[in-house]
Protein backbone atom coordinates (compact mmCIF):
# COMPACT_ATOMS: atom_id res chain seq x y z
CA UNK A 1 0.00 0.00 0.00
CA UNK A 2 1.17 3.70 -0.79
CA UNK A 3 2.11 5.67 2.09
CA UNK A 4 -0.82 8.44 2.40
CA UNK A 5 -0.68 12.55 3.51
CA UNK A 6 -3.55 14.23 3.89
CA UNK A 7 -5.79 11.76 6.28
CA UNK A 8 -6.11 15.42 8.54
CA UNK A 9 -8.64 16.56 5.34
CA UNK A 10 -11.15 14.76 7.22
CA UNK A 11 -10.82 16.65 10.60
CA UNK A 12 -10.96 19.37 8.29
CA UNK A 13 -13.65 19.28 5.94
CA UNK A 14 -15.60 18.24 9.82
CA UNK A 15 -14.60 21.43 11.10
CA UNK A 16 -15.93 23.41 7.97
CA UNK A 17 -18.85 21.92 8.20
CA UNK A 18 -19.13 22.52 12.16
CA UNK A 19 -18.43 26.36 11.95
CA UNK A 20 -20.73 26.49 9.11
CA UNK A 21 -23.65 25.45 10.60
CA UNK A 22 -22.82 27.60 13.50
CA UNK A 23 -22.92 30.42 11.52
CA UNK A 24 -26.43 29.14 9.78
CA UNK A 25 -28.05 28.64 13.32
CA UNK A 26 -26.48 32.61 14.65
CA UNK A 27 -28.24 35.47 15.77
CA UNK A 28 -25.95 38.39 14.65
CA UNK A 29 -28.16 40.73 15.97
CA UNK A 30 -27.06 39.25 19.30
CA UNK A 31 -22.90 40.14 21.01
CA UNK A 32 -23.14 36.10 22.38
CA UNK A 33 -24.15 34.55 19.51
CA UNK A 34 -21.62 36.41 17.46
CA UNK A 35 -18.45 36.44 19.55
CA UNK A 36 -19.35 32.50 19.79
CA UNK A 37 -19.22 32.89 15.94
CA UNK A 38 -16.10 34.63 16.18
CA UNK A 39 -14.32 32.56 18.79
CA UNK A 40 -15.12 29.34 16.15
CA UNK A 41 -13.98 31.66 13.30
CA UNK A 42 -10.50 31.75 14.84
CA UNK A 43 -10.09 28.31 16.15
CA UNK A 44 -10.63 27.38 12.35
CA UNK A 45 -7.99 29.64 11.05
CA UNK A 46 -5.52 28.94 13.25
CA UNK A 47 -6.20 25.22 12.30
CA UNK A 48 -5.70 26.03 8.51
CA UNK A 49 -3.02 28.69 8.96
CA UNK A 50 -0.83 25.64 10.73
CA UNK A 51 -2.14 22.84 7.73
CA UNK A 52 -1.40 25.21 4.68
CA UNK A 53 1.86 25.80 6.49
CA UNK A 54 2.87 22.53 6.93
CA UNK A 55 1.76 21.30 3.39
CA UNK A 56 3.59 24.66 1.94
CA UNK A 57 7.01 24.12 3.47
CA UNK A 58 7.43 20.36 3.79
CA UNK A 59 4.96 18.86 1.20
CA UNK A 60 5.38 21.54 -1.45
CA UNK A 61 8.99 21.24 -0.66
CA UNK A 62 9.44 18.08 -1.72
CA UNK A 63 7.93 18.56 -4.82
CA UNK A 64 10.19 21.61 -5.78
CA UNK A 65 13.09 19.59 -5.32
CA UNK A 66 12.06 17.27 -8.31
CA UNK A 67 11.42 20.33 -10.79
CA UNK A 68 7.23 19.22 -10.06
CA UNK A 69 5.01 22.66 -10.41
CA UNK A 70 1.78 20.92 -9.61
CA UNK A 71 1.49 22.30 -6.17
CA UNK A 72 1.60 25.82 -7.43
CA UNK A 73 -2.40 26.39 -7.70
CA UNK A 74 -2.41 24.89 -4.12
CA UNK A 75 0.11 27.44 -2.92
CA UNK A 76 -2.15 29.73 -4.55
CA UNK A 77 -5.26 29.13 -3.70
CA UNK A 78 -3.18 29.38 0.30
CA UNK A 79 -2.70 32.54 -0.39
CA UNK A 80 -6.05 33.64 -1.43
CA UNK A 81 -7.46 31.78 2.01
CA UNK A 82 -5.12 33.52 3.88
CA UNK A 83 -6.58 37.14 2.37
CA UNK A 84 -10.15 36.11 3.17
CA UNK A 85 -10.08 34.94 6.20
CA UNK A 86 -8.80 38.19 7.50
CA UNK A 87 -10.91 39.42 6.00
CA UNK A 88 -13.74 37.66 7.58
CA UNK A 89 -12.92 38.29 10.67
CA UNK A 90 -12.78 42.02 10.14
CA UNK A 91 -16.42 41.25 9.01
CA UNK A 92 -17.12 39.83 12.95
CA UNK A 93 -15.65 42.92 13.95
CA UNK A 94 -17.59 45.23 11.88
CA UNK A 95 -21.24 43.27 13.26
CA UNK A 96 -20.15 43.49 16.74
CA UNK A 97 -19.35 47.36 16.22
CA UNK A 98 -22.59 48.10 14.73
CA UNK A 99 -25.38 49.16 17.01
CA UNK A 100 -28.32 48.59 14.36
CA UNK A 101 -29.79 44.83 15.02
CA UNK A 102 -31.41 44.83 11.48
CA UNK A 103 -27.97 45.93 9.76
CA UNK A 104 -26.58 43.44 11.76
CA UNK A 105 -29.04 40.48 10.88
CA UNK A 106 -27.92 41.81 7.05
CA UNK A 107 -24.23 41.91 7.56
CA UNK A 108 -24.70 37.99 9.23
CA UNK A 109 -26.88 36.58 6.38
CA UNK A 110 -24.11 37.96 4.05
CA UNK A 111 -21.11 36.61 5.62
CA UNK A 112 -23.03 33.09 6.05
CA UNK A 113 -22.90 33.14 2.28
CA UNK A 114 -19.79 34.01 1.94
CA UNK A 115 -18.10 31.56 4.42
CA UNK A 116 -20.35 29.09 2.63
CA UNK A 117 -19.17 29.86 -0.67
CA UNK A 118 -15.43 29.52 0.96
CA UNK A 119 -16.04 26.23 2.52
CA UNK A 120 -17.57 24.88 -0.64
CA UNK A 121 -14.18 26.04 -2.41
CA UNK A 122 -11.62 24.76 0.53
CA UNK A 123 -13.41 21.30 -0.17
CA UNK A 124 -12.72 21.46 -3.72
CA UNK A 125 -8.90 22.86 -2.63
CA UNK A 126 -8.64 19.59 -0.40
CA UNK A 127 -9.66 17.28 -3.18
CA UNK A 128 -7.48 18.68 -5.72
CA UNK A 129 -4.52 18.04 -3.16
CA UNK A 130 -5.55 14.34 -2.40
CA UNK A 131 -6.25 13.48 -6.26
CA UNK A 132 -2.95 15.66 -8.18
CA UNK A 133 -0.39 16.15 -5.55
CA UNK A 134 -0.43 13.04 -3.66
CA UNK A 135 -0.33 11.01 -6.68
CA UNK A 136 2.70 13.11 -7.84
CA UNK A 137 4.43 12.44 -4.87
CA UNK A 138 3.85 8.88 -4.82
CA UNK A 139 5.36 9.35 -8.06
CA UNK A 140 8.17 11.11 -7.47
CA UNK A 141 9.39 9.11 -4.15
CA UNK A 142 9.69 5.57 -2.33
CA UNK A 143 7.22 5.08 0.26
CA UNK A 144 10.59 4.95 2.76
CA UNK A 145 11.07 8.41 1.81
CA UNK A 146 7.95 9.87 2.27
CA UNK A 147 7.48 7.93 5.82
CA UNK A 148 10.30 10.17 7.24
CA UNK A 149 8.56 12.95 6.01
CA UNK A 150 6.15 12.48 8.97
CA UNK A 151 8.66 11.81 11.39
CA UNK A 152 9.13 15.14 12.97
CA UNK A 153 8.73 15.92 16.70
CA UNK A 154 5.42 16.58 18.24
CA UNK A 155 6.07 19.69 20.28
CA UNK A 156 4.42 18.49 23.98
CA UNK A 157 2.32 15.39 25.52
CA UNK A 158 -0.76 17.84 25.74
CA UNK A 159 -0.10 18.27 21.78
CA UNK A 160 -0.09 14.82 20.31
CA UNK A 161 -3.69 14.17 23.18
CA UNK A 162 -5.46 17.21 21.50
CA UNK A 163 -4.02 16.22 18.13
CA UNK A 164 -5.62 12.53 18.83
CA UNK A 165 -8.83 14.02 19.87
CA UNK A 166 -9.68 16.49 17.62
CA UNK A 167 -8.57 14.01 14.20
CA UNK A 168 -9.40 10.32 15.46
CA UNK A 169 -13.58 10.40 15.33
CA UNK A 170 -12.97 11.44 12.06
CA UNK A 171 -10.45 8.53 11.02
CA UNK A 172 -12.01 5.48 9.20
CA UNK A 173 -9.90 2.18 11.18
CA UNK A 174 -7.56 2.00 8.45
CA UNK A 175 -6.83 5.69 9.03
CA UNK A 176 -6.25 5.36 12.56
CA UNK A 177 -4.33 2.64 12.39
CA UNK A 178 -1.82 3.85 10.17
CA UNK A 179 -1.69 7.31 12.08
CA UNK A 180 -0.72 5.66 15.44
CA UNK A 181 1.75 3.76 13.28
CA UNK A 182 3.48 6.51 12.09
CA UNK A 183 3.29 8.31 15.41
CA UNK A 184 5.52 5.08 17.12
CA UNK A 185 8.20 4.86 14.40
CA UNK A 186 8.79 8.82 14.60
CA UNK A 187 8.32 8.44 19.00
CA UNK A 188 7.77 5.60 21.05
CA UNK A 189 7.33 7.93 24.02
CA UNK A 190 4.82 10.43 22.02
CA UNK A 191 3.00 7.00 21.02
CA UNK A 192 2.25 6.12 24.31
CA UNK A 193 0.41 9.32 25.12
CA UNK A 194 -1.19 8.88 22.01
CA UNK A 195 -2.63 5.58 22.62
CA UNK A 196 -3.19 6.29 26.67
CA UNK A 197 -6.01 9.31 25.06
CA UNK A 198 -7.79 7.46 22.73
CA UNK A 199 -7.80 3.41 23.59
CA UNK A 200 -11.08 3.90 25.77
CA UNK A 201 -12.92 5.88 22.83
CA UNK A 202 -12.23 2.75 20.55
CA UNK A 203 -14.44 -0.06 19.50
CA UNK A 204 -13.21 -3.32 21.98
CA UNK A 205 -12.86 -5.11 18.74
CA UNK A 206 -10.39 -2.31 17.55
CA UNK A 207 -9.09 -1.71 20.71
CA UNK A 208 -7.99 -5.72 20.61
CA UNK A 209 -6.68 -5.17 16.77
CA UNK A 210 -4.63 -2.13 17.86
CA UNK A 211 -3.31 -3.97 20.65
CA UNK A 212 -1.88 -7.18 18.72
CA UNK A 213 -0.12 -5.21 16.05
CA UNK A 214 0.99 -2.15 17.91
CA UNK A 215 1.61 -3.12 21.12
Amino acid sequence: MRYKFYREHKFISATLNDVAESIARADFSSDADTKEVLIKFEALRAILGAHTHYEDVVLHKLLREKNSTVQAPAEADHQHYKALLATFVQDLQAILASTDSAQRIDQGDAFYLSFRKFASDNLRHLCEEEEIILPELRRLYSNKELCKVECSPYESNEQIASLMKNHFPHMNPNDREAFLTDIKACDPAKFAVAWESIQATLEPSERANLTKKLL
